[in-house]
């Protein structure tokens, strides 16, 4: 509730601070005026941290288009927690900030800094690079600074336009400089694994639950953190079954036909998006079993329309919707694809 609280009591303040300077001031006090006009379009996929989005090309209608993962320059944003670390004071609210202001919208970047060799994640993504991300004709780094969510470091603690935009976040005690209430802005996460998952789904009742769908393995196959609860499961859809993709033990992702066309499908819909999910059962193995509800529908009709997956039989009776699911597959039969 403070994380969400000081999230939405920010933003009006903010765009008004950015407002108080011209863009073109703004622009040209950070020498950024050359390096806007050779600014590449993409659309914002996912954000990883409250400094770091991944992007990718605007096209996709020759299948998945390619990506960029971009930390943005001059700045640093709290850690996020994993399993083995707690967040730092104010990680969620960062991220989430920039992840509802960014998520899914077209921008454009420039690349500063050449990538890294080291993947841009667990699952392999692409390296990271360092670069600048263009929002509504300003960096990202503007927008986030404004808002109280990121120090600067290096040379940008200089810099003519950021060092005072940081000075006024930092004297209001906005976002990560309020340090009173820092210490609740930290989430007491439950990993999967680490409570029952049927007593998830009793104390649920199959109502939708507030969600971010955080990881995408497969089509069918889903990560995501409930909310307000911050438990993360692992979700299977229910009564939905997309082609495999399987990683071997050297690292190589093995997918079967549209496998990925599959998983692009439902990324670039529901990563990193608000979402509502209802779970409806787990399986032999432990794995929930649920319903994604986002803004256009629900995903797993989405997916058997368009003919990405089948319906499976054995967890379909187990759905609200069976003849639903068994409809929107007849209609996906004679569709691109077939799993």
């Amino acid at each position: 509730d403070t994380v969400q609280r000081q999230h939405t009591s920010l933003e009006p303040l903010s765009q008004r601070r950015l407002r108080t300077l011209s863009t073109k001031s703004m622009v040209e006090a950070n020498g950024t005026s050359t390096a806007a006009a050779r600014a590449l379009p993409a659309i914002v996929k996912a954000v990883p941290s409250g400094d770091t989005v991944l992007v990718m090309g605007a096209d996709s209608s020759r299948g998945p288009p390619p990506e960029k993962l971009i930390s943005l320059t001059g700045i640093t944003a709290p850690r996020l927690a994993n399993r083995s670390t707690d967040d730092s004071p104010w990680a969620w609210a960062s991220r989430d900030f920039l992840r509802r202001l960014v998520i899914g919208k077209p921008v454009t970047f420039v690349i500063e800094a050449p990538a890294s060799t080291v993947p841009g994640g667990p699952t392999g993504g692409p390296p990271r690079e360092f670069g600048t991300v263009y929002f509504e004709g300003l960096p990202l780094q503007q927008h986030i600074v404004a808002a109280g969510w990121a120090r600067l470091k290096g040379v940008a603690l200089q810099d003519e336009v950021l060092a005072p935009i940081e000075a006024a976040s930092k004297e209001e005690g906005r976002g990560v400089w309020n340090e009173a209430s820092a210490a609740s802005s930290v989430r007491s996460i439950k990993w999967a694994g680490s409570f029952d998952a049927a007593g998830l789904v009793a104390a649920f009742g199959r109502q939708p639950q507030e969600a971010i769908i955080e990881h995408v393995p497969s089509g069918s196959f889903l990560r995501a953190l409930l909310l307000p609860g911050f438990e993360q499961v692992t979700l299977s859809l229910c009564g939905t079954q997309c082609p495999p993709l399987k990683r071997g033990e050297d690292g190589v992702e093995e997918a079967a036909p549209f496998a990925r066309e599959a998983r692009f499908f439902v990324e670039s819909r529901l990563l990193h998006r608000s979402v509502q999910i209802a779970l409806q059962g787990v399986d032999k193995n432990g794995t929930l079993l649920g319903t994604v509800l986002h803004e256009q529908g629900n995903i797993s009709l989405e997916l058997l329309r368009v003919g990405l997956a089948r319906v499976a039989d054995w967890s379909s009776q187990l759905s609200d919707n069976p003849k639903e699911l068994r409809e929107a597959e007849r209609q996906g039969e004679g569709g691109r694809a077939r799993p």
